[in-house]
């Protein structure tokens, strides 16, 4: 357990930039800055100035922070998988008696726990500030419970797709800045090439590109957890049911773990 806990304490490190030099810092300093500080605006400036109807929901919050899961899990991925496979100390994490299985587990939950203070913490802290703004907040809290088990899904669900898919690419090669531009690229190229295919081929079946477009896949989990998609977004304009993006993080997430295994789990 003291090895388990180790490893997902140094993957924060890491990823975090944590006792390394202060350019490693500036990237996890900008991206939760860009998540919070929005948060912090969409609340004091209605409080201080009384903007009446002026309100912003949780799920929209979302829609920007999926952009900064996305830069996050490109930067911190390799961060966590490379350099332990360039300096070639895999063979002392398993001689402690840690198994492939536990040092993946302790990966994912490393990085699943960053991408979830990135989702989950402002959006949480939304939903607060817009309960006291209302003129009996308490009542609204109470009225209003089941939009945090929405918010909570709709973090887990996101953290879990991009970790996933994060530490998959990442296991692919050594070189950290190779790593994060295929993930980039990934999202890119693969939901420009499902929205062209959706675009140019009419049929009934067309909908499953916007299953497989990585970047459209959360505006999918939107959809599954709040109902509702950004307008324009792939799932909105193929009509998409919201329980088949439940389907589709799950495909990634599985196709995600075979590439893992290939990687790590297939060498024991």
């Amino acid at each position: 357990m003291r090895s388990y806990s180790a490893i997902i304490y140094h993957s924060w490190r890491r990823a975090l930039g944590i006792r390394r030099k202060w350019t490693a810092k500036i990237l996890p300093i900008i991206l939760y800055s860009a998540a919070f500080i929005p948060v912090i605006g969409f609340i004091s400036v209605p409080a201080i100035i009384g903007i009446d109807g002026f309100r912003f929901e949780p799920s929209e919050l979302f829609s920007t922070i999926s952009l900064i899961l996305l830069v996050f899990a490109a930067a911190a991925s390799p961060e966590m998988l490379c350099d332990d496979r360039r300096e070639n100390v895999l063979p002392l994490y398993y001689s402690r008696g840690m198994s492939r299985w536990d040092y993946l587990a302790a990966k994912l939950l490393a990085l699943g726990g960053i991408m979830l203070s990135v989702s989950l913490f402002p959006a949480l802290l939304l939903h607060l500030g817009n309960s006291f703004l209302q003129d009996q907040p308490f009542h609204y809290l109470s009225s209003n419970w089941e939009e945090l088990f929405k918010i909570l899904a709709a973090a887990l669900l996101l953290s879990l797709f991009y970790a996933a898919l994060g530490l998959a690419v990442a296991s692919m090669t050594e070189r950290k800045g190779i790593a994060s531009a295929i993930v980039i690229g990934i999202f890119l190229a693969g939901s420009a090439i499902a929205n062209g295919l959706y675009e140019a081929i009419e049929q009934s079946w067309s909908f499953v590109f916007a299953l497989v477009s990585p970047m459209d896949i959360p505006d999918g989990i939107l959809l599954l957890v709040f109902g509702e998609a950004s307008s324009g977004s792939l799932p909105d304009r193929a009509d998409v049911d919201g329980p088949w993006f439940l389907l589709s993080v799950l495909g990634f997430v599985c196709f995600s773990g075979i590439l893992l295994y290939r990687r790590y789990l297939r060498e024991d």
